[in-house]
């Protein structure tokens, strides 16, 4: 045996007893070894069981929108991923390698496959009407899904509106069309301008592709002020923010307007700002057409006739001049509608009508006369009681300067001044025998007229 191969052998025989001496000891039974045992036990768990747990614990898809409940025909999905990363090359690419813990989302409608995205939105258009059940799951690059999913359960509506008058290319002898509706699977909702409820809402006008104006009746909208010529009409249902369904639920047709149609135009703006009165006047202009104040009732002419006027979809009253009087509008929002009559009270056929939104303030002024009562008989000497609201009746400053929301009255006969008062009755005299119309206003201490006039509706009496 050579020298050196001697010396190698030697050495590994004493290795042992070498580490023993240098101080690497057995470690004695009951000594602190936690150490060296957390370095193992934390080593072990990374690499093998906590990144799998984490990522399959935390691991979340949520839809945000839509919730439960009703929807519309076309849907917009939101949702929020957590503990899982979107891969939008792999999708993009098509590249089917799995990694874990990452890949994209599967839309699906009724249990079944729609579409997979990497983007966080997916509208789902042309839904039917009924119930439906939307998912969105996670899924690999590869496509396999696994159980982690989200979902909501809808009622889609199917909102409708149709105009079924006047029909498509009519032509119509007037400035106005009244259109008649049917509205299905939507309802009419007086919180114009509110936030949105799906299903309800009110509908836009539109008249040659421009927002005329808004409506709640579900059965009738106007269209109005319409020049001579050819118009497309459209109803478009929207939400109570004045925003589009989605889909758009519309209706349009076509009409011409004849150039000699018989018209009637609200001045709207004397009604633009807040009325501070309960008698509003309501300033028309009337062409292709003769107001006939004396022929109000009697035998009809063609071209002739006078208009009637409602209120918030009532009749008030008649009118044969260039403006109409509204007596004792409460305080609030409210709707004028004038429409063209013929002498005997039968409104024009071709349905020439025009409409003003108005708005009168709390705490009007109002004038009612007490007594006599219309229809009384009165002698030529007779005592006229009035009775004032929101405003009070000051007889000891008549002529004095003038305090706001006092003052006294006026009272008219036959449309001429005869005489005034700011106690609560008055004595009209000299009137000749026969029928005459009594009426009262507001004024202020000096006898100027309010800023806008207070007015008592005309009482009629018969002097005998």
């Amino acid at each position: 045996m050579h020298r050196s191969s001697l010396t190698l052998t030697l050495s590994l025989l004493l290795s042992p007893l070498l580490f023993i001496g240098s101080g690497c000891r057995p470690k004695d039974e009951g000594e602190d070894t936690s150490s060296a045992d957390t370095d193992t036990d934390t080593d072990a768990d990374t690499d093998t069981d906590t990144d799998t747990d984490t990522d399959v614990a935390t691991a979340s898809i949520t839809l945000t929108s839509p919730v439960d409940g009703p929807a519309y025909g076309a849907v917009t999905l939101t949702y929020t991923v957590a503990g899982f990363v979107i891969d939008t090359d792999a999708l993009a690419s098509g590249d089917l390698v799995p990694v874990e813990g990452e890949g994209h989302v599967h839309i699906k409608l009724d249990g079944e496959y729609v579409n997979a995205t990497s983007d966080m939105t997916y509208t789902l258009e042309g839904l039917t009407a009924g119930a439906h059940t939307v998912s969105v799951v996670l899924a690999g690059n590869d496509h396999a899904e696994s159980a982690i999913s989200d979902s909501v359960t809808l009622n889609v509506l199917n909102p409708t509106v149709e105009i079924l008058s006047p029909t498509d290319a009519a032509a119509l002898n007037a400035n106005s069309a009244s259109l008649g509706l049917s509205i299905s699977d939507f309802t009419m909702s007086s919180d114009v301008g509110g936030a949105p409820v799906i299903g309800e809402g009110h509908y836009h006008v539109l008249i040659d592709g421009a927002y005329f104006d808004y409506g709640t009746d579900p059965t009738r909208a106007l269209a109005t002020q319409l020049d001579a010529g050819s118009h497309s009409l459209a109803v478009e249902l929207v939400n109570s923010d004045h925003t589009s369904l989605s889909p758009a639920v519309m209706d349009t047709i076509t009409v011409d307007v004849a150039g000699d149609a018989p018209s009637i135009w609200i001045d709207k703006a004397p009604l633009a700002t807040e009325q501070n009165t309960a008698s509003v006047v309501v300033p028309v202009t009337v062409t292709n057409f003769t107001l006939a104040p004396d022929a109000v009732g009697g035998t009809n002419q063609s071209g002739y006739g006078h208009y009637h006027v409602y209120l918030d979809g009532t009749y008030s009253d008649y009118s044969a001049s260039e403006s109409a009087m509204l007596y004792h509008v409460a305080a609030g929002p409210h709707t004028v509608e004038v429409r063209l009559a013929e002498n005997d009270h039968t409104e024009i056929p071709s349905g020439s009508i025009d409409y003003s939104r108005f708005s009168v303030a709390t705490g009007r002024p109002d004038v009612f006369i007490t007594s006599p009562a219309p229809g009384e008989f009165v002698t030529s000497d007779f005592t006229v009681s009035v009775n004032a609201e929101s405003f009070v009746l000051d007889p000891a400053n008549i002529g004095n300067a003038n305090v706001a929301g006092t003052g006294h009255y006026h009272v008219y006969v036959d449309g001429l001044y005869n005489t005034f008062s700011g106690d609560a009755s008055v004595l009209v005299t000299g009137l000749e025998l026969g029928t005459h119309v009594v009426t009262a206003t507001l004024v202020n201490n000096d006898h100027t007229n309010l800023t806008q006039q207070v007015w008592s509706p005309g009482v009629t009496v018969t002097v005998q």
